[in-house]
């Protein structure tokens, strides 16, 4: 069975690409449901195939946002996990995705290993809703200078953005 296969690391990316990306089905709601059995078994490598098994399956959209958005708060699935988690939030661009990406800025320091709040600002500010941009205002004024440079950026980016319409 697909799903055994998947959750014990024993399918191949090619394989997840040949069935997913082959089907002419949607199959967005499999997918959400082995992601949240994912993530309640804290099973990073099923999460990995999984999130690589939905950019096969087609366009990304708001379905999804729950699950990632839970994902995304959970320390114990591997960083370049989340990574992908917060680039398919800012694809899906859901507001309802908000808090969390502001937590994950929060959460998850700066570093050269990995760039989840970097990102997460990158998904707030493409979101850009009022909601999305007080959240990056208040990033703003971290006392993590990292912080405060990223988020004054993102806003300095959006002001001329809305100059430039």
């Amino acid at each position: 069975m697909l799903e055994d296969r998947i959750f014990k690391n024993e399918i191949s990316s090619s394989e997840i690409a040949d069935i997913f990306s082959e089907k002419k089905e949607d199959n967005t709601e499999i997918l959400i449901t082995m992601l949240t059995r994912a993530l309640e078994e804290m099973n990073p490598s099923a999460v990995e195939t999984l999130l690589y098994a939905a950019s096969c399956n087609g366009e990304l959209d708001n379905r999804y946002t729950k699950v990632l958005s839970e994902l995304l708060l959970e320390p114990k699935i591997l960083n370049h996990n989340l990574e992908s988690v917060v680039e398919f939030l800012q694809y899906i661009q859901d507001p309802a995705s908000i808090e969390n990406l502001y937590y994950a800025c929060l959460d998850y320091p700066f570093s050269d290993v990995h760039s989840i709040p970097i990102k997460a600002m990158w998904a707030l500010r493409d979101i850009g809703s009022v909601k999305a941009i007080e959240k990056l205002k208040i990033l703003s004024q971290s006392s993590d200078e990292r912080m405060n440079e990223k988020a004054i950026q993102q806003l300095e980016y959006l002001r001329q953005k809305e100059e430039s319409t």
